[in-house]
């Protein structure tokens, strides 16, 4: 399968904040909205992708456990900014051992927003993320292995405020 483009799309509980959280906080820039009474929604640009904020979803909607991943050029900095507006942290700027700088937010309605970029080193230079190393991290019982999916040297995690020194 070949797409054009990947958008994640989800009922805001409280659109106007949800839409402030992702344009001012985030500064996501606005691609496309509309506004058609109970039907509002707002498009924002994320990398290669998009994010949808809807007002009404039409009566669909998925599990909670969600989020969205954007790779950025420079974490750290994009942390500092977000860190300056007192928005809280799900995940602090950290080296992960499946070789990406990373923190997270919460939306609003709890969708986790993970900010990313791949080291410097081995894992950068190849261009490869080691989904192997990803899913040994979290709790769960799905292995990446029954997708077929190589593994890749892990790494320890280390926070990057336990580096610094």
């Amino acid at each position: 399968m070949s797409g054009k483009r990947f958008q994640f799309v989800f009922e805001a509980e409280d659109y106007d904040r949800s839409v402030a959280f992702y344009r001012d906080v985030l500064q996501l820039p606005v691609v496309h909205s509309w506004d058609r009474g109970r039907d509002r929604g707002t498009f924002f640009g994320a990398a290669s992708g998009i994010v949808e904020v809807v007002s009404d979803a039409g009566g669909f909607r998925g599990p909670r456990k969600q989020g969205v991943s954007i790779e950025v050029d420079d974490p750290p900095a994009l942390y500092r900014r977000i860190r300056d507006t007192g928005v809280p942290f799900a995940l602090e700027l950290t080296e992960q051992p499946w070789g990406t700088v990373e923190f997270a937010v919460l939306d609003p309605d709890g969708n986790a927003v993970t900010f990313f970029s791949p080291k410097e080193g081995e894992l950068a230079r190849e261009g490869v993320v080691s989904i192997d190393a990803a899913a040994a991290s979290l709790p769960g019982p799905w292995t990446p292995r029954d997708c077929g999916w190589r593994a890749v040297t892990s790494r320890a995690r280390a926070p990057m405020s336990a580096r610094a020194g």
